[in-house]
């Protein structure tokens, strides 16, 4: 994984040249950050995209006629907060044109059963879990349930084709399972089993839990 000190120091004013990308995406946290840029060639630049954008890093990854031109940026934790995914999604959309956004980061297991801590799991269906109704009759849901895209949604199903985790240790590249499943979005941070257990029950086919991807 790249080094924060070893990232360009110099930003270049963002052009037409390196506008329309292929795919953004977007980060929180310095390891999901550095861990991006990681996956991209070495000849990555830096951009300011103005004040509505900040910073963003363009790259590329693949091979010869393979290659996809990759936008990576940071954001507020959340999603409706001010910096947010959402806020920051919809600038860089305008501006980028990404083909397609997502958003990299770590999410909460809720069937032990299937989802180890350290596996992936990639989303193929997005639920948000907070809008609710309650009743005598117990939980209304009023949320909303979006579904990949026909194009995402068929390359998803060979995600794990070819790929292997990035670990110190080879020897444990059999404990990392790659999941495709849908995701919970809310604007809370669920560490309180009882709560999991209780989402679970509300949401039966959902594997994972996060936070950026509610708007």
């Amino acid at each position: 994984m790249r080094k924060s000190e070893n990232l360009p120091r110099k930003s270049e004013p963002l052009d037409e040249d390196q506008i329309p990308i292929d795919i953004l995406l977007l980060t929180v946290e310095d390891c999901e950050f550095l861990g991006c840029l990681s996956f991209l060639n070495p000849c990555f630049r830096r951009f300011y995209g103005g004040d509505d954008l900040g910073c963003v890093y363009v790259g590329d990854t693949g091979e010869d006629q393979m290659k996809l031109k990759i936008a990576v940026m940071k954001c507020h934790k959340g999603s409706i907060t001010p910096g947010g995914s959402l806020v920051s999604a919809m600038d860089a959309v305008e501006v980028l044109g990404p083909k397609a956004v997502f958003s990299v980061g770590f999410c909460g297991g809720l069937d032990l059963t299937k989802v180890k801590r350290g596996d992936v799991v990639i989303s193929e269906k997005l639920i948000t879990y907070s809008p609710s109704k309650v009743t005598r009759d117990g939980i209304k849901e009023t949320g909303v349930k979006v579904p990949l895209k026909s194009r995402l949604s068929r390359l998803i199903l060979n995600a794990r084709d070819g790929w292997s985790a990035p670990l110190k240790n080879p020897k444990e590249q059999e404990k990392v399972k790659v999941h495709c499943g849908a995701f919970l979005s809310g604007p809370e941070v669920i560490e309180d089993s009882k709560q999991c257990i209780a989402l679970r029950s509300r949401f039966p086919e959902a594997l994972a839990v996060e936070m950026e991807g509610e708007g």
